[in-house]
Parts: C-alpha cells; sequence; structure tokens
C-alpha cells in the first residue's frame, strides 16, 4: 500500500512539474511591457520630464514606487521610444492581471504592430483617463455599498456646500467624512443633486475618494442603485472623470476655497477644514515615510503628467510637426488655433498654437478629463 501511494505520489508531483514549466515557457516574456513614444510638445520638454511625468501616472494608478524600482522599469530607446515595465512597480496582484490585458490589448492594434510602439500620450489617455482601466488597475469598490463597508461613516452627519460656493457643483453638495485615524481610513462621500434648496435635495450620484497603500487618492463616482459609472454628470457638476478628480485635487484632499455659509443642522465649515488639514498632514507624513517623497518634495510637478496627455488631446503646432503632419495641413489650421493659457502657472510655460486632435481628425473619440459614455474598455 506504502509503494502504491508512493508511486502515485511521484506521478503527481512529476505532472504537476510539467505543468508548471509547460506554464513557464508559455507566459510571454514581454507581458508587462510597452514601447512608448514620445513626440516633443514645447521646446522646454525633455526626456527628464518625460519620465517625471509617467512616475506621476504610475503613482495615481497605485503603483509603490519603492526606491529604484521605477529608475529600473523604465529605459529610452533610439527614436525617443521609451519602453515601460509595470511589472516590479509595485502595483497589486489584480492590478498586474489588468495590466496584461489592457497591454496585450493595446499591443494588438493596427498602429502598434507597425510601429512597434504607441503615443505616450495616447497610451496615458488609455491606462489613467479611460475610466474602465482606471477602475480596474486602481481596484476601485465594486458597489457603494462594498465602499461605505469599508470606512466609518455616519450616515446622519453631512457638511453642506451650498449652491455657489462649490469648485464643482452649481448646486449644493452634501460631504461625508468617514472617521480616520490612518491614510488607510480615509474616505469622502460626496452627494450630487439638484435642489434650490437644502429640503427635499435630490440626490442623482455619489462621488468617493479614499487612498490607496501609497498615499495617493483614488475616485470612483455611482449611480443611485450603488453602481459605477465611467464619469460624473455635467448636469449636476463638473467634476468629469476620476481622472479630472486627480487634477483637481492634486494627490491630496482639496481645500474648501469658497464654502462660508453655514447650514443649520449640519456640520460647521470650520470644524470640516480643520480635518481636511489634518489628513493632509498625514497624507505628506506617509508619502516621506513610505518612499514617496517625490510627491511631497514637489508635488507641482503632477503637472508633467497632465501635459503628457493634455499636449495629446490638444496638439501644439510644435507637436504635429513632430509627428509629421504635412505643412500644408497645418498651414490650413494654424488660424483656428489658440493659446493654453492653463499652465501659465507652472514655470511660466506658455504653450501657444494649440489645436484640438479632434479638428484634425473628425475620427478622434478620446476625451481626457470630461465623461465619455463610449470609451472603449481594453479589459475586454
Amino acid at each position: 500500500m506504502k509503494k502504491e501511494f508512493l508511486f502515485l505520489l511521484i506521478v503527481l508531483t512529476t505532472f504537476l512539474l510539467a505543468q508548471c514549466k509547460q506554464q513557464n515557457v508559455s507566459a510571454d516574456p514581454n507581458q508587462y511591457k510597452i514601447d512608448l513614444k514620445w513626440f516633443k510638445a514645447y521646446p522646454e520638454e525633455n526626456t527628464y520630464k518625460v519620465e517625471v511625468g509617467l512616475k506621476w501616472i504610475m503613482a495615481y494608478l497605485g503603483a509603490e514606487l519603492l526606491t529604484d524600482n521605477y529608475s529600473n522599469s523604465i529605459q529610452w530607446k533610439e527614436g525617443q521610444v521609451l519602453s515601460l515595465n509595470v511589472e516590479h512597480l509595485g502595483f497589486s496582484a489584480s492590478a498586474l492581471k489588468s495590466w496584461k490585458i489592457i497591454l496585450r490589448n493595446l499591443k494588438k492594434s493596427k498602429n502598434y504592430q507597425k510601429n512597434k510602439w504607441i503615443d505616450i500620450g495616447q497610451f496615458i489617455s488609455f491606462v489613467f483617463n479611460n475610466t474602465n482601466s482606471y477602475y480596474a488597475i486602481t481596484g476601485v469598490s465594486k458597489t457603494l455599498s462594498d465602499f461605505k463597508n469599508k470606512y466609518n461613516f455616519d450616515d446622519t452627519y453631512d457638511y453642506v456646500i451650498n449652491k455657489s460656493e462649490s469648485c464643482v457643483s452649481p448646486g449644493f453638495r452634501f460631504i461625508n467624512v468617514g472617521d480616520a485615524a490612518s491614510v488607510s481610513e480615509i474616505a469622502y462621500i460626496a452627494k450630487e443633486g439638484f435642489g434650490d434648496k437644502v429640503e427635499g435635495f435630490q440626490v442623482k450620484e455619489f462621488e468617493v475618494i479614499d487612498f490607496m497603500k501609497n498615499g495617493q487618492p483614488r475616485f470612483a463616482i455611482y449611480n443611485l442603485d450603488g453602481k459605477l459609472l465611467p464619469g460624473a454628470d455635467e448636469l449636476v457638476t463638473t467634476a468629469g472623470k476620476p481622472a479630472k478628480c486627480m487634477w483637481c485635487h492634486t494627490s491630496k484632499i482639496a481645500r474648501l476655497l469658497f464654502a462660508e455659509t453655514e447650514t443649520k443642522g449640519y456640520g460647521k465649515l470650520k470644524n470640516f477644514s480643520k480635518i481636511i488639514a489634518t489628513q493632509n498632514k498625514m497624507l505628506r507624513n506617509h508619502w516621506t515615510q513610505t518612499n514617496q517623497s517625490f510627491v511631497a518634495d514637489s508635488i507641482k510637478q503632477h503637472s508633467y503628467a497632465e501635459l503628457l496627455y493634455v499636449t495629446y488631446e490638444d496638439p501644439t503646432l510644435y507637436r504635429l510637426r513632430n509627428e509629421g503632419v504635412e505643412e500644408e495641413l497645418l498651414n490650413k489650421i494654424k488660424n483656428e488655433t489658440h493659446q493654453n493659457v492653463e499652465y501659465k502657472f507652472f514655470n511660466k510655460l506658455v504653450l501657444d498654437s494649440v489645436i484640438a486632435r479632434k479638428a484634425l481628425f473628425p475620427s478622434f473619440n478620446i476625451t481626457t478629463r470630461e465623461t465619455n459614455e463610449n470609451e472603449i474598455n481594453l479589459l475586454n
């Protein structure tokens, strides 16, 4: 009996080892790699700024950027092509599963098969600015109930931002804050909707924030049934996609800039501001303690990330020239260009002669910040 058992054990072990070996042989060694083409968009742009911008995007998606793991995961090739390997950037196992599918589908495209690269701005638009990809990689809660159950919310206690006093909502905004003793417990729920008065306010959707292990905020939007939405409804808020939320919050909890009207029966805004200040201090300490000091040291550098996708959706003539767009076409459209003034604050950067890519290519269907109901789903 013992001999038969040992024989069966040896056979089973040999079979399993063979299966593992077969799986290792068949696994694509480049499944987590992709080559990104950089087209210079303005004279001051350089490879350092591109690397910094991409680093921020990886952090926004949940990468725990430990010492040297980013520099060891990128490599410049000829022709201003940056090779990226996401495998060792500190993403969770579930995030890597999503990455594998997304990268495989991107590399299946005709353009990638032809060029062996994807435009870095287009890549960011597909992985960060695309809500389907963002939700999958960051691992947002599948339902609003799941989100609420993770944190300590008191549903009976809201702070009210009055009409015309919110940065994103023309109407009232009700915000619920979870009790938090650490970064992992920080969470917010904002109720957006309709109503001229606090009494009788009708909720249309819920916008939420919590924080990932690397200390970066994670955003999601849910409907009244608690299901995920691709972005916020423009009828009740200008919040747009999760990517736009990040653009506004810049890795932290946004301060109350205009809110000052107190609402009887609801939380005091002065107390709300104190909570925000305390939690932002917690975040700064967390970044330093977890080797994410690049965030705290120069938080303005997140703009390098934004510029990579902004100058893809709305390129400068300078960039289009570098892309190889014919001069004849550029001469035709130069009178239709405008100046992007959004980044004047950032090192006095001036982006002259900007035009929407859709004006040049009508089939272009990417919106980097605004809600898009028809976004491609690269997880399929």
